[in-house]
């Protein structure tokens, strides 16, 4: 199965409202055909009411969005060329497999013969491995049957882009993990452009090429999931996508090719530059992922900590220890900081000595390991034309991207 047509999407400044809630706030992005692209945020951040003006049951307020090269403005869904797989799927209940997924060939005018909408429902269920299911009735498959009816019954008219609102989120956990390893080999095969809406970061980080992080109804960071996990724009966007270590302060001064950050707790510790420098003595965070983290015995003669461009350690108390198998997960209490998490390899020798409740450890990393990033704290303001509110050290970020 083939796209018709080329498959790009663009947003230009597009927002809406609903009545003083600002739902999505000036939002611009580029797919070039064929890409697996993932909005991800929080409920309520945006990404759905945004699918839906792509897909025509919402209008923009404001801004343009063009389909193929064409602007879809005054549009309706039925003509644009793009599908969408709801949340509840919307089967028919009425109807078996095969009749639901032929359903949109047979409102198709001119009207296609009867031959050929048997040949691509066929083709479609082979497609999504359905063979052998065209007569069951939707009440009488599994959830992950139902989906992949939903998706056959979107791909069968061979749309330009396909829109997909959290199809996964009503699978059990197991299912889940399934249906992302063949709903990714699926848009391989078909070669369309995806637009995929979740608010499981797992979901986004191992299907798509490209991850639009959102909150509050803009995109803050759209990138590879790769860059996104390692070089989070944010607080926010660091602590939403996995798991990681924040150290809060103020920034300080240049070291060497690292930065120092003056800690709340009121140590001082050196990380990779900022992506954007800030003014002296802005809100901050030192970020570190619990993997990048080493952990070994504490020597008597140590110091409590030490942190420079070389690298740094400090000194901690283990609060609570996980055995997951091919992996431990410490918690580690630093006086003064609180608690860092740390995921030890048992392949890594340090980790097979199994530490315990209440041993002292030493935890080390290198500049490498962390990123010093903006401190956005946790709540925004979404009054129309409104921005978010100054936390301490806001708006001293030069040339910080909104």
């Amino acid at each position: 199965m083939s796209a018709a047509g080329s498959g790009s999407v663009e947003v230009r400044e597009v927002s809406k409202l609903f009545d003083s809630l600002v739902a999505v706030d000036g939002v611009s992005f580029s797919l070039e055909p064929g890409i697996f692209f993932a909005l991800l945020g929080p409920s309520g951040c945006g990404k759905t009411t945004l699918l839906r003006m792509i897909g025509g049951f919402e209008q923009p307020d404001s801004g343009l969005i063009l389909i193929g090269g064409e602007a879809m403005e005054g549009v309706p869904p039925y003509r644009r060329p793009v599908n969408t797989v709801f949340q509840d799927y919307a089967l028919f209940p009425h109807m078996d497999v095969a009749t639901n997924v032929g359903y949109a060939l047979r409102q198709q005018r001119p009207r296609l013969d009867k031959a050929e909408i048997a040949r691509r429902v066929e083709e479609t269920l082979e497609l999504v491995r359905l063979t052998g299911y065209e007569r069951r009735r939707s009440w009488q498959l599994s959830g992950g049957q139902r989906q992949r009816v939903a998706l056959a019954r979107a791909l069968i008219s061979q749309p330009q882009t396909l829109l997909l609102d959290e199809p996964l989120s009503a699978l059990d956990a197991k299912l889940r993990a399934e249906m992302r390893t063949e709903l990714k080999s699926l848009q391989r095969k078909v070669g369309i452009t995806f637009v995929f809406v979740t608010h499981d970061q797992q979901e986004a980080m191992s299907m798509a090429d490209r991850v639009a992080v959102m909150r509050d109804g803009r995109i803050l960071q759209d990138a590879s999931p790769e860059a996104i996990y390692d070089d989070p724009v944010d607080t926010f966007v660091a602590d939403f996508v996995g798991t990681t270590n924040l150290i809060h302060g103020h920034l300080g001064a240049t070291e060497g090719v690292g930065v120092e950050v003056l800690c709340d707790c009121g140590i001082r510790l050196v990380g990779s530059p900022p992506r954007q420098w800030p003014a002296h003595g802005a809100r901050v965070a030192l970020a570190i992922r619990p993997e990048r983290i080493g952990i070994r015995p504490r020597h008597s003669t140590e110091v409590g900590s030490a942190s420079g461009i070389e690298g740094t350690h400090i000194s901690g108390r283990v609060a609570h220890r996980t055995f997951l198998g091919d992996h431990l997960s410490y918690r580690v209490t630093i006086q003064g900081v609180g608690t860092l998490d740390v995921v030890a390899t048992r392949s890594v020798p340090t980790a097979t000595e199994l530490f315990t409740v209440g041993d002292e450890v030493t935890l080390e990393w290198t500049l490498d390991a962390t990123r010093v990033i903006p401190d956005v704290g946790r709540t925004t303001s979404r009054s129309p034309g409104g921005s978010a509110p100054a936390d301490e050290g806001a708006g001293q970020w030069e040339g910080a991207e909104e």
